[in-house]
């Protein structure tokens, strides 16, 4: 039977390759605080990837395509799962922003996992041609102003801002090397949601959490990463359900969570697309410290539909649980 600490992410997905990036994005006018850019910076970096990498006049369909293989643009954003245990294909990207010093600052925070790693010039390419079309419906021009390589521990160490002189530059860390260097947590464990998390449970986004499987999704995204851009195995039957009854009976202290209403305009359906989830603050009692390291690899990968454009996030406290009752959350 599997006890409690044979549960840490790192026995079965430890040696998944994560590598992270913090851009300062410098815009010619500020950004509607209320209005969540996520979903604009990986539409914006998408289409600037199929611009620039694409050799045909007249674009092929991607699954047809007999370089597909070799195109960042359709490994990043079109490639689908060959794994019959993995249905739905996770990105091995996000794009998280998040405000800066002032309104017409911003973070961008790229996080990329396994093979996809290889395509962070490309994508920082992508983005100083994306400053020609401007960000949004609103077209705001921009400037990358600095990148840094985010390092274990959240460490910032500069980086070229022209994305030639990253060619060949590896600043991967296993995700064993991301938990070993986070911040331990004295007492209870509190988090917070600060974007929407949307877990389906049969089919419908839970508006109420039901945290033995919110722990679930986290295992079953890790799963799909690893082997999907790390060449990992599946967990099996048994090592599931053993992870899943490890899981069972789990409550927090207090939890503070809502249902927040959040869209985003589709340019390919044409329409606006609902996005909504739970967002708040949680607090676990100190005998469920076996859960931290799995807190804090949700906010290495973030959890639930979404997270490609930064939903999904979670902000672990590494201090006294206080903090997080006035954590920032995207605002309706």
């Amino acid at each position: 039977m599997m006890t409690l600490s044979d549960t840490s992410p790192t026995l079965f997905f430890g040696s998944l390759p994560i590598a992270r990036y913090r851009l300062e994005i410098s815009l010619s006018k500020p950004i509607d605080q209320s209005t969540y850019m996520g979903s604009a910076w990986r539409g914006l970096i998408g289409w600037e990837l199929q611009r620039l990498i694409c050799p045909f006049d007249k674009r092929p369909g991607c699954k047809s395509c007999f370089i597909r293989e070799h195109c960042p643009y359709f490994r990043l954003f079109e490639n689908q799962s060959s794994i019959s245990g993995i249905r739905e294909m996770p990105r091995g990207y996000i794009f998280s922003p998040s405000e800066g010093m002032d309104s017409t600052l911003q973070h961008l925070d790229v996080t990329l996992m396994g093979d996809c790693i290889r395509y962070f010039p490309a994508i920082l390419k992508a983005i100083h041609s994306g400053k020609q079309v401007g960000l949004g419906p609103s077209r705001i021009t921009y400037h990358v102003a600095s990148v840094c390589i985010i390092l274990p521990g959240e460490t910032l160490q500069t980086a070229p801002v022209d994305p030639d002189d990253l060619i060949g530059m590896n600043t991967a860390f296993s995700l064993s090397d991301w938990l070993a260097a986070a911040p331990g947590v004295l007492g209870a464990a509190a988090f917070a949601f600060i974007t929407p998390v949307r877990i389906r449970k049969q089919g419908k986004y839970m508006g109420n959490m039901v945290w033995p499987y919110f722990f679930v999704a986290i295992a079953r995204r890790l799963e799909a990463l690893n082997c999907l851009f790390s060449g990992g195995d599946l967990l099996g039957k048994e090592r599931y359900e053993a992870i899943a009854d490890a899981f069972s009976g789990i409550t927090t202290i207090q939890d503070h969570l809502s249902w927040l209403d959040y869209s985003r305009y589709s340019s390919r359906q044409r329409q606006k697309v609902p996005m909504g989830g739970l967002v708040g603050t949680a607090v676990f009692e100190a005998s469920e410290a076996w859960l931290l390291p799995w807190l804090q690899a949700a906010s290495l990968v973030h959890v639930g539909k979404g997270a490609s454009m930064g939903l999904g996030n979670v902000l672990v406290e590494a201090g006294s649980p206080k903090y997080l009752l006035g954590a920032p959350i995207l605002s309706a």
